[in-house]
C-alpha cells in the first residue's frame, strides 16, 4: 500500500527505432523508453485506483522527433496506449486527452503566464492558457511548474478563461505532470506519486493496480449526516468552506500536507447547527501545493483535496 493511500486511509478513520540519449531528456517531460511513473487517480476526491504509465518505445517520424509510445495500467486488465512527439522546441504533442487518433498539442513551453496556444480544433477550439507559474519542492527537488488550463472556446483568438473550463494540470519541468483536475462531472483526476527517471527513483512506484470498490458501510454505521466542499479551489489566498450538516453536531477541520503533517487547524469541536454554513480561510504562510482537509464529527469523517497558489 503506498505512502498516500495509507495517509488518506489513516485521515478517514473517526516508425524506426531511435534510442534516446539520457542527456537529451526534455524538460516536462523527462522520460525515455524504459521509464515509468505512477499516478493515484481519484474520482471526485475519492481514491479510484493507481495508474502506471511505462514508456515502452521510441520511434522517428517523418519530421525528425521522436515519438514516445506509453502503455498505462488504468483500469486493467485492458492496456491502453497513448502517444508522446516532442518537437524541435521541445513543444509537447499527444494523442492522450482527446482520443481523437491524432497528435495535438497540449503544452506550448514557449508561452508564459496569460498567453494562450490552440491545442487542437474539433468542433470547438481547445484552447490552452498559462495561469500561472512558480516554483515548487517534488521529491526533495526544486522544480518549475506551469499552471494551465484547458477550455473550449469558438473564438481561436479567444482565451481559455472565455472558454468552457474543461481542466487543470500541473506541469513540473523535472517530472512532467504532477496533476490533473477534471472540470466535467466525474472526470478522473491522477496524482504523480513517484517516478522512475533513467537511474534515479522518486517518490513512491509501487502501484495497486486492482481497482478499488466502495464497499458498503458496516452493518449498524449510520450514514454520513454531512457534507463538505469549498471554493475556489485551487485558490491563492482565501478559501470558502460550505458545511451542509443534517443534523446540530460538534465538527473539527484540518489541514495535512502530503506527507501527512498537520499544518493548519480550522477550527476544533466547533458546535453548528443543522443547515448550510460557509466558513473562510486564508492559508497564509503555507507553501504552494497540494493539501487534504479533514473534517470530522461524530457523525463520520471526509477528507478532499485542495490545491493553494501563491
Amino acid at each position: 500500500m503506498n505512502k498516500i493511500t495509507l495517509l488518506l486511509l489513516w485521515l478517514l478513520l473517526p516508425a524506426g527505432l531511435a534510442v534516446a540519449q539520457d542527456s537529451e531528456r526534455t524538460s516536462y517531460f523527462p522520460y525515455q523508453t524504459g521509464d515509468f511513473w505512477v499516478n493515484e487517480v481519484y474520482e471526485m476526491n475519492v481514491y479510484y485506483e493507481d495508474e502506471r504509465i511505462d514508456v515502452i518505445a521510441d520511434s522517428m517520424n517523418h519530421e525528425g522527433e521522436i515519438v514516445y509510445t506509453l502503455s498505462s495500467t488504468l483500469s486493467l486488465p485492458n492496456e491502453r496506449i497513448y502517444h508522446i512527439s516532442i518537437d524541435s522546441l521541445g513543444n509537447i504533442y499527444s494523442d492522450w486527452w482527446y482520443d481523437k487518433g491524432e497528435l495535438v498539442k497540449i503544452l506550448d513551453t514557449s508561452k508564459e503566464v496569460g498567453e494562450t496556444w490552440i491545442a487542437a480544433k474539433t468542433h470547438t477550439y481547445e484552447i490552452a492558457e498559462i495561469v500561472d507559474k512558480y516554483t515548487l519542492e517534488i521529491f526533495g527537488d526544486s522544480t518549475k511548474v506551469k499552471e494551465i488550463l484547458y477550455a473550449a472556446n469558438n473564438d481561436s483568438t479567444g482565451t481559455a478563461q472565455e472558454g468552457y473550463h474543461r481542466m487543470y494540470v500541473w506541469w513540473s519541468e523535472k517530472f512532467g505532470i504532477l496533476e490533473q483536475r477534471s472540470l466535467l462531472f466525474g472526470g478522473l483526476e491522477p496524482v504523480l506519486k513517484g517516478s522512475k527517471i533513467g537511474e534515479l527513483v522518486y517518490g513512491d512506484t509501487t502501484a495497486n493496480l486492482r481497482p478499488v470498490s466502495i464497499e458498503p458501510e458496516p452493518f449498524g454505521t449510520p450514514p454520513q449526516s454531512f457534507q463538505m466542499r469549498n471554493y475556489p479551489n485551487p485558490f491563492n489566498s482565501t478559501t470558502n468552506f460550505v458545511i451542509e450538516t443534517e443534523t446540530p453536531d460538534r465538527f473539527t477541520l484540518e489541514v495535512y500536507d502530503r506527507v501527512g503533517r498537520k499544518v493548519a487547524e480550522i477550527f476544533n469541536n466547533k458546535q453548528f447547527a443543522s443547515g448550510r454554513h460557509t466558513v473562510s480561510w486564508q492559508a497564509g504562510n503555507l507553501a504552494t501545493g497540494m493539501y487534504f482537509l479533514r473534517l470530522s464529527s461524530r457523525g463520520g469523517v471526509q477528507v478532499q483535496t485542495i490545491t493553494y497558489l501563491k
